[in-house]
Formats: structure tokens, C-alpha cells, sequence
């Protein structure tokens, strides 16, 4: 949030009420001039002359407040929240740019994790601590450029980047560069860092650079940082960092002390080919406005407008009544106004035209279960565990269980939400396995 100076914001806010005998008092007392009796016509005078010169200073004081104030602490916050630590067969920083339902795109430098094969585990930790595993088959070059994408699933809501226009970065611009060096020997953890410099060089749209690296700028980085985020003084998106400029010397690799990166251009016009084309290859109008819909009702239930997202879910789903994610979206807006039932109906469609759609299995279990329906809320828990095993859908069939006096099956399901180490459940489910076999005298829950 950009904060206004106090003294400004203090002659704005008396010139905005009509104050103009403070301007003519400060005049005056500065000039060491007393002030004197003038005629109507000389008053009218003066007055008209101060509100136009004081139109003059406010808009020039605002000008310059909004192009030249920034507030690192406001950037460093978005910073911290849409950056990810990468950790696997390589290390690496990464950045949350789009989401779909429960679905994160991360993006990030194509080196960073290129080597990493399908049956390798990558973690994703986001800036609350929690690891999320990414998918594989999701893993997607952006052309031949070195940045890339992949994606994961959470129930969480996190916050994504917004993308600025590289057209209006120019030399000499400020810039910030957040992402997590390798663990070193004085901090042998990796921690998010922030630096900040400016912009030296943005290269055209025909410059032909290697790997895409048209981004250049003065901001100190380290191993580790590659896929982190290039922030303009807005907080906006414009880059991916990924390396160090050097040239070779006597046999070696020197740095120039500047760093490079990716603009987000290329991921902006990669991403609007992938998404907006029919199979014709022929771009659709229709698709536009269905993802347009689908993703304004996205933006307005995070802002808890649920029923206008409920209208733009809609309109998505009249267009193309085969868009699995917006009656998956439209579902969860319906459990918001509590139309449970409606909200079955629609989980039934997401199923129908995404059978492997593990959540909305346990969405929807977890809707029939409070509506009594038991029997289909263990079924569609039993999905969910088979497509994607979870500690939420664990802890919830395990409770269902006990509810149903099923407490061998219970305890097995509590059993296996203990061996997820970071479940948020691991307490409650140890007190009361506790409680229960004391209850029932060690003879529950072994």
C-alpha cells in the first residue's frame, strides 16, 4: 500500500475543505509580511489566483507521489506469498501464477526442473510451511526459453501473481527479486530474500539472447534463486530470474556483478495459445468468453461475492456444458449459500466428466454424509482414498466410522492420518485414540 507524506496529505486535506486562508497566512508569514484589509474585488482576486495555483500543487504532488513512492514492505509481502521453494532432484524457487478450482500453476526456470522425472517426488513448499507434491504429467517447457511450468493440488487459497506490462519497463526503473539461495555454511536453511536494485537493460521483442534472458537488471542473487520472481515497483509480475551474466576469461567464467531474467511475455503469449485454441487450431471466441467466465467467478468468490460467482460459473457452464472445473467451482459456491443439495447435483456433473477428480469424490461425500446419506458418503470417501489418499479424507471417513459404531475401521483410518507428519489433525486424533482406548480399556485402537 503506498503511504502519502504527512505534510502533503496535511495541505491537501485543508485545501480540499475550502481552507484557502492557511495557503494566504503561510504566504504571508514567510514573505514577513503582515497581512492588510483589501477591497471585495482584490479578495475575489486572490482567491481565484490560489485555487488555481492550488490546483497546480495538488495535481503535481499527487503526480509525483504515485510515480516516484514506493513501499518495499507492501512488495516483499506479495513477494513471500506467491513464491514457492522447489525441492527435489534439483532445488530451485518457483512462483504461483494461476489457479483452476484446486489447481496451482507454478512457474519457474526450465533448468530448475527439467532433469526431475515422472517418478520423482518434487515438493512445493508455500510461504505457510505446508509441502504440496507436484504433477509430473503437468510439466510443460515454455517454447525454447528457460522457464517452464507444472502444476499441483491444494485446498488452500493462495495468492497468485499479477502480471505487469513489460512495454512500460524502462532503464533505470526499480525492480525486486525474490526467490531461496541453497542452504550455506553461516545459514543452513533456505530463506526467502528480497533484494532490490533496478532495471539496466529490457530488450526488444527481435533481440535474439539466448534462452529468453532479455530481462537484465542490478538486483544481488544466488544459487537457489533460479525460478524466483521479478517484481516491478507495483509488485506486478514482469519476470522469472534464472541466472548470473558472466563471460569467459582466461578459462573461467566471471560475473559482471548483474543478473538476468525471463519476461513474463513469454509465458503470457505461450499460455494464451494453449488455452484459447479450438482443435482446429482456429481461435474460438466461444472458449474465450467461457474461460473469461469461468475466471470471474473465480476471482469474485475469493472476494466472497458468492453470488455473482455462482452467475459467471453459470454462464460458463451454458456455453460449454462439458467444462468439468466450473460445475467443480460452482459446487463449492453453492456449499457458501448452503444449497447443499444442488451442490450434490453439480459434484455428480464435475464426476460424470472427470471420474478421476479425487475432490470433488470427497466434496461430495463429505455434503451426502451431512445430509445423512452414509452409505454414499463411505463410498464416495473410498473413491477419493483410491484416486489421491489424504489426511482430510482419512480423518473424515475415520469419524464417520466411529459414528457408526465402526470402531476397528475408525482406528485404521486415524492410524494412517498419523502417518501424514505435517497433518494439522495429528493432536486431536491422538487424544482421542487415547480417550478411547481408556474408554474401552486398551482394547480399541491397538
Amino acid at each position: 500500500m503506498k503511504k502519502r507524506p504527512s505534510f502533503i496529505s496535511f495541505l491537501i486535506s485543508l485545501f480540499s475543505q475550502g481552507q484557502f486562508w492557511f495557503l494566504k497566512i503561510l504566504i504571508i508569514s514567510f514573505m514577513g509580511i503582515q497581512p492588510v484589509l483589501a477591497d471585495e474585488d482584490l479578495k475575489e482576486l486572490i482567491r481565484d489566483s490560489l485555487k488555481s495555483g492550488l490546483k497546480i500543487m495538488v495535481d503535481k504532488f499527487e503526480k509525483l507521489e504515485n510515480e516516484n513512492f514506493i513501499d518495499p514492505e507492501a512488495i516483499a509481502d506479495i513477494a513471500n506469498k506467491i513464491n514457492v521453494r522447489i525441492e527435489g532432484g534439483t532445488q530451485g524457487s518457483g512462483v504461483l501464477v494461476k489457479k483452476q478450482g484446486n489447481i496451482y500453476t507454478v512457474l519457474t526456470s526450465w533448468h530448475v526442473i527439467k532433469d526431475n522425472t515422472s517418478a520423482e517426488e518434487v515438493g512445493i513448499i508455500t510461504f505457510d510451511g505446508k509441502e504440496h507434491i507436484w504433477d509430473p504429467k503437468s510439466l510443460r517447457q515454455v517454447d525454447n526459453v528457460d522457464i517452464g511450468f507444472f502444476t499441483f493440488k491444494s485446498k488452500e487459497n493462495y495468492q497468485i501473481a499479477n502480471f505487469g506490462n513489460l512495454q512500460n519497463v524502462s532503464i533505470g526503473n526499480k525492480t525486486f527479486v525474490a526467490g531461496f539461495p541453497l542452504p550455506s555454511s553461516s545459514i543452513p536453511i533456505r530463506l526467502l530474500r528480497f533484494t532490490k536494485g533496478e532495471v539496466i537493460a529490457n530488450a526488444n521483442a527481435n533481440a535474439q539472447i539466448p534462452d529468453g534472458y532479455k530481462l537484465i537488471y542490478s538486483n544481488n542473487t544466488f544459487p537457489g534463486m533460479s525460478g524466483g520472481s521479478v517484481l516491478n515497483s507495483s509488485g506486478e509480475l514482469i519476470g522469472i530470474h534464472g541466472r548470473a551474466e558472466g563471460f569467459f576469461r582466461q578459462g573461467e567464467i566471471r560475473r559482471t556483478g548483474t543478473n538476468q531474467g525471463v519476461p513474463i511475455t513469454f509465458y503470457q503469449i505461450f499460455n494464451q495459445q494453449t488455452f484459447t485454441l479450438s482443435p482446429d487450431e482456429n481461435p474460438s471466441k466461444l472458449d474465450n468468453l467461457v474461460i473469461s467466465f469461468y475466471e470471474k467467478g473465480n476471482k469474485q468468490h475469493d472476494a466472497g461475492n458468492f453470488r455473482g460467482a455462482l452467475g459467471s460459473y453459470t454462464k460458463a457452464i451454458k456455453l460449454n456444458p462439458n467444462y468439468g472445473d466450473a460445475y467443480y467451482n460452482r459446487a463449492v459456491v453453492k456449499e457458501d449459500l448452503g444449497r447443499y443439495k444442488s451442490a450434490i447435483s453439480d459434484y455428480d456433473q464435475a464426476i460424470n466428466l472427470n471420474p478421476t477428480d479425487d475432490d470433488a469424490f470427497y466434496n461430495r461425500g463429505f455434503q451426502k454424509q451431512g445430509l445423512g446419506d452414509y452409505v454414499g458418503a463411505l463410498s464416495d470417501y473410498d473413491k477419493a482414498i483410491e484416486l489421491y489418499p489424504m489426511d482430510d479424507v482419512y480423518f473424515d471417513r475415520g469419524l464417520l466410522r466411529f459414528k457408526l459404531g465402526d470402531f476397528e475401521g475408525g482406528c485404521r483410518d486415524w492410524q494412517m492420518v498419523r502417518t501424514f507428519t505435517k497433518s494439522k489433525y495429528i493432536i486431536f486424533v491422538d487424544n482421542r485414540l487415547k480417550k478411547l482406548n481408556r474408554q474401552y480399556k486398551n482394547k480399541v485402537c491397538q
